[in-house]
């Protein structure tokens, strides 16, 4: 499970400094907002339901107001069009999960290394910058994008790194969480990604 964590926040991290060129320290906040939602999942036996993006996300609007919801709202929007994209390498990392942590009742929606991840990395990242409402607004915009067309080369690389320690997929039959149904026809192939030379940002 550590190795694993660690490789995929290397993955992950270079898609914030490819898009926009950001120094460490920002990287770094961004690998640890995304790194708490993974240690959380992981350290849990058993979830009802994770709808929520979690305290750090809480945290942060409040320090913008107990009634700006628009954050929240599009934190949530932001995952959802995740959700909508690289299905198919999703699901193959999602059921290599379910069996690295022996939980069939794991939800689809709770991966992990999910789209919540992403989106709690740029929470992170936003408090970091001091980012106010509409600066917070307008890099999720510009980053929404970028995630959706590359989030799926991060995916194919972990669920090759899976394969290499031979965590074998779990059979979708014996997935007892919800949502499982209506992925169990998704397949698709693997592939490859370069690993980012940036250890020091994920420890």
């Amino acid at each position: 499970m550590r190795d694993c964590r660690v490789f995929f926040l290397k993955q992950l991290v270079r898609l914030p400094q490819e898009a926009e060129q950001l120094p460490k320290e920002l990287l770094r906040a961004f690998a640890k907002g995304a790194g708490a939602y993974y240690d959380d999942i992981v350290s849990t036996e058993k979830r009802t339901r994770f709808d929520q993006l979690g305290s750090l996300t809480a945290s942060w609007i409040s320090l913008l107001g107990d009634d700006d919801l628009e954050l929240d709202i599009r934190l949530s929007s932001f995952v959802s069009q995740l959700l909508k994209t690289n299905r198919n390498e999703r699901w193959r990392v999602y059921l290599r999960f379910v069996t690295l942590l022996g939980r069939p009742d794991l939800s689809p929606g709770d991966n992990p290394a999910g789209p919540k991840a992403v989106a709690m990395g740029l929470v992170a990242m936003c408090m970091a910058l001091n980012d106010d409402h509409d600066r917070a607004l307008d890099r999720i915009a510009r980053l929404e994008d970028y995630f959706g067309d590359f989030l799926s080369g991060v995916y194919l690389a972990l669920n090759d790194f899976l394969v290499s320690r031979k965590v074998s997929a779990a059979q979708p039959t014996i997935v007892t969480a919800p949502g499982v149904v209506e992925q169990r026809a998704q397949s698709g192939a693997t592939g490859g990604m370069p690993a980012l030379d940036a250890a020091s940002l994920v420890t």
